[in-house]
């Protein structure tokens, strides 16, 4: 498409160089890049060296997402995240940001206030119902003089200003990386504690065996069919939370409780039952969606394990 190469010059063209290029027809193109850059001192380096180990006190798992519908924007930020080997994706629309979440975790998300479809301001909002502690960065290139409260009230934690810097980008994730470690608020699957069903396990095939007549071949299509449905059902969950729709949570909640009833998953039965009688949306339900999913997730992977063994007796 050439949007490639646009990019590049733009990039090099803020940097003070220039791009040319030499093409024969059926032999191919030779790009020339000139930037010319300033020789640093002997104090110049061991300075930028200190930031660059400030730097790497950043987690070397943190996931970064960012949304801004400008191409280069994107394409800059990539840049900047793989340079720090940050995990990074770099979406274009608040609908394809949304549907990351469906299947990871971030540490901080970056935003574009001024986007065609679904503007920053409601992305954040429907954010920040799911994940009251993640760090939302508004990107702007100005601040309207009725833009600042409602940066604040849809759920904006800080703002970073365009053009922006590297070490600009960099700082904000320090800052807020550092800030979420040290108040111990930070929300993965990896730090959310793992809480147990009474007899010590996460789920038990004991009733669902009882149905099967422990037939393996039953089990293992009983077993399937509740975790594709769930799997589906947590899809529905988030939405519904996103969208701040108290009837749709209550209905997807009704539908997930007699499987994980079935299933004895009494880690997850009391959050289900709250979630299916809540008459309003609440700050709470952020964190409940993040303990279902992370104990679904496990649950689902140990599973497709009992699955395995079920389908190996077949085999016998």
């Amino acid at each position: 498409t050439g949007l490639g190469l646009s990019i590049a010059k733009k990039i090099i063209e803020m940097q003070r160089g220039r791009i040319s290029v030499r093409s024969i027809e059926g032999e191919g193109s030779v790009f020339t890049i000139t930037v010319t850059y300033h020789i640093p001192t002997d104090k110049e380096i061991k300075s930028l060296q200190k930031v660059t180990q400030k730097h790497k006190l950043m987690p070397e798992n943190m996931a970064v997402l960012l949304v801004d519908d400008e191409p280069f924007n994107l394409a800059l930020a990539t840049v900047i995240f793989n340079k720090h080997n940050v995990k990074n994706a770099c979406v274009a629309s608040a609908a394809e940001a949304m549907e990351k979440f469906s299947n990871h975790t971030y540490d901080i998300v970056f935003a574009d206030l001024h986007m065609p479809e679904e503007d920053g301001f409601s992305f954040a909002k429907k954010l920040r119902k799911v994940f009251p502690n993640l760090p939302i960065i508004a990107l702007t290139a100005n601040v309207m003089h009725n833009e600042d409260g409602l940066i604040s009230a849809s759920g904006f934690s800080d703002i970073l200003m365009k053009p922006y810097k590297e070490q600009d980008f960099i700082k904000m994730m320090s800052k807020w990386v550092h800030v979420q470690s040290e108040a111990g608020e930070k929300t993965t699957p990896d730090t959310i504690q793992q809480p147990l069903s009474a007899n010590g396990e996460l789920y038990s095939l004991e009733e669902i065996k009882l149905f099967t007549a422990d037939d393996p071949q039953l089990t293992a299509s009983v077993v399937q069919s509740f975790i594709e449905s769930n799997k589906t059902s947590m899809d529905m969950l988030y939405h519904h939370l996103s969208e701040n729709n108290i009837t749709g949570i209550n209905n997807t909640a009704h539908k997930m409780l007699p499987g994980y009833n079935h299933f004895k998953v009494h880690a997850l039965v009391p959050i289900l039952k709250r979630l299916e009688i809540a008459k309003t949306c609440d700050d709470e339900m952020g964190h409940e969606y993040m303990t279902i999913k992370t104990v679904s997730g496990k649950i689902f992977d140990a599973l497709d394990l009992e699955i395995q063994k079920l389908e190996a007796q077949l085999l016998v």
